[in-house]
């Protein structure tokens, strides 16, 4: 089932890449961006083909002709401050892709793959299972709507809450930035995932 999930998100993204990369901004909207994808219909049916995007997310972006890499970084709440718990640099040769993460307990780690016009490539970011938070329910906010990209800025596309309290709040993933609001609310897990863009090489 991993060999035919991995399948379909490679078949997803391919067919994304063309559309993303011929998009044409509309008035006011930023010219460079990251978005949760649309599939189109080939796509939906090839989902459905192979049992669907089920713990699957996935993004396009759309950036300059300076843009260089792209970070994946998983990170924790911890005492009111984010920790870096997985990284993954991608090379950008161009600017358009698409993202796509899979998961379903953030605190395990994260499939990530990343696709453009002239290549593929995909990774695990994996971390140490918190024990302490088996069992408890979760929330996934994802990035809704289509965001900004600005150089050496950590975009928020995926946040998670774990905590055995019966009222959860969801934040918008914008919330990333204030990582003391998520601390008021005393879950006891708090994970995200985030995209960085650069004009800098890997190094």
């Amino acid at each position: 089932m991993k060999k035919l999930t991995a399948l379909l998100l490679v078949i997803i993204l391919a067919l994304g890449i063309s559309a993303c990369a011929g998009d044409v901004p509309q008035a006011q909207e930023p010219e460079m961006y990251i978005e949760p994808a649309q599939l189109n219909e080939d796509e939906k049916k090839m989902a459905q083909l192979l049992g669907g995007l089920e713990g699957q997310t996935i993004f396009d972006f759309s950036a300059d002709d300076s843009v260089r890499s792209l970070t994946i970084t998983g990170w924790k709440l911890e005492n009111g401050e984010w920790k870096a718990q997985f990284m993954d640099g991608q090379r950008l040769d161009e600017g358009s892709g698409r993202i796509a993460l899979g998961f379903e307990d953030i605190a395990a780690g994260c499939r990530i793959a990343v696709q453009t016009q002239s290549g593929f490539n995909a990774s695990t970011g994996s971390s140490e299972p918190d024990e302490k938070l088996e069992g408890m329910g979760r929330t996934t906010a994802y990035l809704p709507q289509r965001r900004e990209i600005e150089y050496e800025e950590e975009i928020a596309l995926v946040i998670q809450t774990f905590t055995d309290k019966n009222e959860v709040i969801s934040y918008d993933p914008e919330y990333f930035k204030y990582p003391e609001e998520y601390e008021k609310l005393g879950y006891e897990g708090v994970f995200a995932v985030t995209a960085c863009f650069s004009q800098e090489a890997l190094s």
